[in-house]
């Protein structure tokens, strides 16, 4: 191995670099730096400075070797020869006859960050469902380094919702312990396109005992039902319950399904907020939907 004790501090973000050089750039600096000379590319990752990427160019450069080769750890290279392994596998897809798998493709390679023109081609072809639920459980899809940037599982989870896929459901909902605060409105669009199928699981994933993530995430996901009776209905019985009163931040996400105007919740709401032992938070956002309805009747 080279001696790079005179280069600049090699870290984490390098290795990185190093490792979409490889996958997504064919192993050229070159292009990854023309890539990269157009921030709005999908593939542009933030933490990567053009500085960065050039400065390792030079160095591999002057120095004549790969930096990859060099420097990168055995897990690093496997990981590395994983996704280059689905780039080809990607490409063999387009010497079949053409059909959904196709599409497919197109969606996993597309760079435009919404992939509008690929949803719309797959929302047609419902027989390609497996294929799109494979994509949301495959854990190698939500990494940056694989086919479609790390976007791929969220592109496809909106093409199952469209489709009404109501075998996708536990599937695009357990998405939401692999996610953050980006991919949670594609995933709550999607189960509610999906609609009573998917109400009726998260109602049930709602009321579970003893109260966990999974409540909070079904609490979040039917606020999207909210003007349907019965998530409202539900969602008030169980803010009734002593043991939820307790509970502030579940409390607050129950009242999202409850915000529409009705006389019989009103009166409800209104009983809720002279709780005595009720977080000052909770009795805040009471009193603000309390004022907002008033508001919105006397319209």
């Amino acid at each position: 191995m080279s001696d790079f004790s005179s280069f600049p501090l090699i870290d984490a973000t390098d290795h990185e670099i190093l490792m979409h050089k490889e996958v997504h750039f064919g192993g050229s600096f070159a292009v990854m730096i023309d890539y990269y000379a157009q921030e709005e590319n999908k593939g542009c990752m933030e933490e990567f400075s053009q500085e960065r990427i050039e400065l390792l160019s030079q160095i591999e450069l002057e120095e004549g070797i790969n930096l990859a080769q060099e420097l990168l750890m055995d897990e690093e290279k496997q990981l590395i020869a994983r996704a280059q392994k689905k780039y080809a596998d990607l490409k063999k897809i387009y010497d079949l006859p053409s059909g959904f798998t196709h599409l497919v493709a197109d969606l996993l390679l597309s760079e435009d960050i919404d992939a509008v023109d690929e949803i719309e081609a797959l929302c047609k072809h419902p027989e390609a469902i497996p294929l799109l639920l494979q994509i949301v459980q495959d854990e190698d899809s939500y990494l940056p380094l694989f086919p479609g940037y790390g976007f791929a599982p969220f592109h496809a989870i909106e093409c199952l919702g469209k489709l009404q896929a109501k075998e996708a459901i536990l599937p695009i909902f357990e998405t939401l312990s692999k996610t953050d605060f980006f991919g949670e409105e594609t995933i709550f669009s999607a189960l509610f396109h999906i609609g009573n199928p998917a109400k009726e699981f998260l109602l049930q994933k709602l009321q579970k005992t003893p109260i966990t993530k999974e409540n909070e995430n079904a609490a979040i996901a039917l606020s999207w039902f909210q003007e349907d009776p019965e998530v409202s209905s539900v969602c008030l019985q169980l803010l009734r319950e002593p043991s939820i009163q307790e509970n502030s931040r579940f409390f607050s996400q129950l009242l999202l399904s409850c915000t529409e105007p009705d006389a019989k919740k009103q009166k409800i709401l209104e009983e809720l907020a002279q709780i005595p032992n009720l977080s000052s938070d909770c009795k805040e956002e009471l009193q603000w939907i309390l004022r907002s309805n008033q508001n919105r009747t006397k319209v």
